[in-house]
């Protein structure tokens, strides 16, 4: 049962990701980086209502340091990414989950220089909705 655009027929007890089509798994590898940010999202208010929002902040980039080198390691390898330069994180920036939920521009100047303009980022536009100023208090490092 090839090329299923969806799951609304009948239970398929031996379905696996490559029995969906092409553009079926292209929406449900969106729908998982939804998905991997709303686990952050859930997952830092819950932090924030129980420590308040400084603690948040810093289990919160604790956690996102972690993560980065186990997403980094699996996506390079999984993709065959080489290299240790600016032009390899690039291309694992263009696959990870979290990245697929922006909107953002990659400019490369050569192998140790590259400008990575977002441009739309749901989480910061989700902050400024809310209206407290909580976008003003975390700050993006990178220790490459």
């Amino acid at each position: 049962m090839k090329g299923l655009a969806d799951y609304s027929g009948e239970f398929l007890p031996k379905l696996k990701l490559e029995d969906f089509s092409h553009d079926t798994l292209v929406k449900l590898l969106t729908l998982y980086s939804k998905l991997y940010a709303a686990l952050d999202g859930f997952w830092y208010l819950t932090v924030m209502e129980r420590c308040g929002n400084k603690e948040a902040l810093d289990y919160d980039a604790r956690t996102w340091k972690s993560i980065v080198k186990y997403e980094m390691r699996r996506i390079t390898e999984g993709l065959n990414i080489h290299g240790n330069d600016v032009i390899a994180l690039m291309k694992a920036f263009q696959i990870a989950p979290y990245f697929q939920n922006m909107q953002y521009k990659i400019d490369i100047e050569n192998g140790n220089h590259a400008i990575f303009t977002v441009t739309h980022c749901p989480t910061l536009e989700a902050l400024e909705r809310e209206g407290k100023g909580r976008e003003k208090e975390g700050k993006v490092r990178f220790a490459l």
